[in-house]
């Protein structure tokens, strides 16, 4: 995959291993692999290191980026973990040993969903739901308008606590949903949402949509409003940018600390905005800061701009992370917007990785 493995220093002493045979990273490799069932109700309680190591499996952080290769190696993922230190540009890469089946297209709250083609025309596909920490996966029926499909979401619902997924297209001058709920409660079926489009009211499927509290929200083809499905109520709605007429290739949505965020960057000055009320509508601007390296400039030869695309938030949306896919910039950046630092970090990533934020739901806290 081209990507960097950094080694994980020890945080335990070998004199707590319980079993002297293995490291500390064979017994985690083989708890990793038992249902998850057995790993709460029975391998935690063995001894301290096993359940800690179980915690670390299941540790609810929010500095990790879920990563794929799908020309190189379509089947796996790995998990790339950031350092909890003042450094954030250093990354190490855990291999989750685990077949995916397919490209990954959305993850929320630890699950995963997956697309699977079934031809060789890229046409006809099966969609899957899957806990690469647990090795449970499910299978989603399929969707008699899935070819249409040109953006992929999943979503969890705060009121009910339940998961969706969600496949959106354009079909006869309508904007159109399919919905369906995962879980026993659920009949099993896809419901279709639909809204009129309108006049450049189209989808921006280069970029992927954001989930936030139960909300996924999408770039379109318009400078002035985004589509955002309640994903709960299961209604579509538009919702208005903080300040018309943006230019689209610039702003990108991202979600920062539990809100949806909203940066464009000009040149050297990026803003960010944060959509405080979905309901309402309403926008506040965090503020307008420095970008110092790599500038979104304009090539001379070439006339394009380095695109600097917002990743994943980090350490409370104090921390940002860009990737940019230009021959000499390419690569993850983080910026710190507190001391408005940009630096590159030290992954290597070619364009055809995949990266999402990844974070799992809390289960248990550590032993000391």
């Amino acid at each position: 995959m081209g990507i960097v493995v950094y080694e994980r220093k020890k945080k335990r002493s070998s004199t707590s291993t319980a079993v002297p045979y293995f490291c500390e990273e064979i017994i985690m490799n083989i708890l990793s692999r038992l249902p998850v069932d057995s790993q709460y109700n029975s391998c935690r309680f063995v001894c301290k290191l096993w359940y800690n190591i179980i915690y670390e499996i299941f540790h609810p952080r929010s500095d990790r980026l879920l990563i794929q290769n799908p020309i190189i190696a379509p089947k796996s993922m790995s998990l790339m973990e950031f350092n909890e230190g003042n450094d954030p540009q250093v990354g190490l890469i855990r291999d989750l040993n685990f077949n995916s089946f397919g490209t990954i297209r959305g993850t929320c709250n630890g699950l995963v969903l997956i697309q699977r083609y079934i031809d060789d025309d890229y046409k006809s596909f099966h969609l899957h739901v899957l806990n690469p920490l647990s090795r449970q996966c499910i299978s989603l029926p399929p969707c008699d308008l899935s070819q249409l499909t040109e953006w992929f979401g999943i979503a969890f619902v705060p009121s009910s606590k339940e998961f969706k997924v969600v496949l959106a297209f354009e079909f006869q001058n309508e904007f159109r949903c399919e919905i369906l709920t995962l879980g026993s409660s659920s009949d099993g079926r896809w419901r279709t949402i639909t809204m009129p489009t309108f006049s450049r009211l189209k989808l921006y499927s280069n970029e992927l949509p954001v989930s936030v509290n139960g909300v996924l929200h999408m770039k379109t083809g318009c400078r002035n409003h985004l589509i955002s499905v309640d994903v709960g109520d299961e209604t579509l709605h538009t919702t208005k940018l903080p300040n018309g007429n943006v230019v689209l290739k610039n702003m990108h949505l991202i979600e920062m600390g539990g809100s949806l965020g909203l940066i464009q960057h000009f040149y050297v000055l990026m803003d960010v905005w944060i959509l405080e009320d979905f309901r309402k509508g309403e926008w506040t601007k965090l503020g307008r800061f420095n970008i110092e390296y790599p500038r979104p400039m304009i090539s001379s030869s070439k006339r394009y701009r380095v695109q600097l695309i917002p990743v994943a938030s980090f350490r409370n949306s104090e921390v940002i992370i860009f990737r940019t896919f230009d021959d000499y910039y390419r690569g993850l950046y983080s910026y710190d917007i507190k001391h408005q630092e940009m630096k590159k970090m030290e992954v290597e990533l070619n364009d055809d990785i995949v990266c999402f934020p990844y974070t799992v739901a809390p289960f248990f806290s550590p032993q000391e």
